[in-house]
């Protein structure tokens, strides 16, 4: 074993940044790496799948690795357990690193375990820590480009933690500590009038759709009305106040992005009274968005559920039959419907509070880009 160690992982921006030549240097990569023309050469290889997975013949990476492992001419190959076929392959000490690293640790969960290991990466981090390694390298190594990847980053910076806590020299080739300083980096300077002038454009918007729907509000009235007194025309009734929650679903949209607008603008302008300035943060954004995203699920339900009673109530009319039965029915009808059209006004308005949200984090973003800290 060397004083050094480079873990390469596949992310192209630095993997090819190694220096083969170091002889002071062991390398370690993962999985089919080893076969591949960018590998110069490797001291350990990991595959901690299931050997479902490596003797695989259709493999997807490499058809001919399970082979390749079977040989005996690769290197050492870490794996979770010492398979007799693999002549080279060394069982991972995976319980003796958790004692040894994670003894203080508990975790309060429903899973309850520390064997926190959720790549890869980290099984080799871990790894060059328990060894005894005085300098780790990684390279290669960016866990960004997928979903996947983006849930097994945490894990590894908990180990890359460790590493630069138990006093070794960690050198990372990669962006994965190049998240921005909180709070200094987080806040960004915006112009606060973008607010204003959307509220603006949006006026004239908010009053031709609150026109419609009050004309379509007359309209369905109207049939509802001609409903009661003849006792025909249910159809035209029912797809009036339809046509009437589309039309305060489109208005609530456009009235929601409008108040989402005034609401920041306010909180901006609070702000500069208190401190001369102000600055907004992506995180705000996304908080209020999803706060608002858990009232209009509620509003969904809601929605839906009043679609349903006013069924079950126009169901229970029989159309022909004008008694004092016939008026209670018809007045629970009316509430009913008018609470259907309140709930599509504020799905609306939910609506185009949450789409405003998204598009306050696009200006954030393009303000970061363009060095607006």
């Amino acid at each position: 074993m060397k004083n050094k160690l480079a873990i390469i992982g596949c992310a192209t921006q630095t993997r090819d940044d190694v220096d083969y030549n170091d002889p002071d240097l062991d390398i370690w990569v993962f999985n089919e790496s080893c076969t591949k023309d960018w590998c110069k050469r490797a001291d350990g290889v990991f595959q901690m799948h299931m050997d479902t997975i490596w003797k695989n013949p259709l493999n997807r990476g490499d058809k001919e690795h399970g082979a390749w492992l079977m040989s005996g001419d690769t290197p050492t190959v870490f794996m979770l357990e010492k398979y007799p076929e693999v002549p080279k392959s060394e069982k991972y000490p995976m319980q003796e690193i958790v004692d040894k690293y994670l003894g203080g640790l508990t975790v309060d969960s429903e899973r309850g375990r520390k064997d926190f290991f959720t790549s890869t990466i980290a099984y080799s981090l871990a790894l060059g820590l328990y060894k005894g390694y005085k300098e780790i390298h990684t390279y290669g190594v960016e866990l960004a480009d997928e979903d996947e990847y983006r849930d097994q980053q945490p894990c590894a910076m908990f180990w890359m933690g460790l590493i630069v806590g138990n006093g070794i020299k960690l050198v990372s080739h990669s962006q994965m500590f190049d998240a921005p300083l909180y709070p200094i980096e987080t806040f960004i300077g915006l112009d606060k009038q973008v607010f204003q002038d959307k509220v603006i454009s949006l006026e004239p918007e908010c009053k031709e759709a609150q026109e419609e729907y009050a004309r379509l509000k007359e309209i369905a009235n109207a049939k509802f009305k001609s409903f009661e007194d003849v006792g025909s025309g249910l159809e035209e009734m029912q797809k009036s106040f339809y046509d009437l929650a589309q039309a305060g679903q489109k208005f609530g949209i456009l009235d929601g992005a409008r108040q989402e607008n005034e609401r920041i603008f306010g909180r901006a302008s609070a702000m500069e009274q208190m401190t001369g300035t102000y600055v907004f943060s992506r995180h705000e954004f996304n908080r209020d968005q999803a706060a608002i995203g858990v009232e209009r699920e509620k509003i969904i339900v809601a929605f839906k559920n009043q679609a349903v009673e006013c069924q079950r109530i126009i169901n229970r009319i029989e159309p022909k039959r004008f008694d004092s039965h016939r008026r209670r029915l018809l007045k629970d009808l009316q509430e009913a419907l008018d609470k259907y059209i309140v709930l599509s006004v504020r799905i609306g308005m939910y609506t185009g509070a949450i789409n405003e949200d998204s598009r306050f984090m696009e200006l954030l973003a393009e303000a970061k880009k363009n060095g607006n800290n």
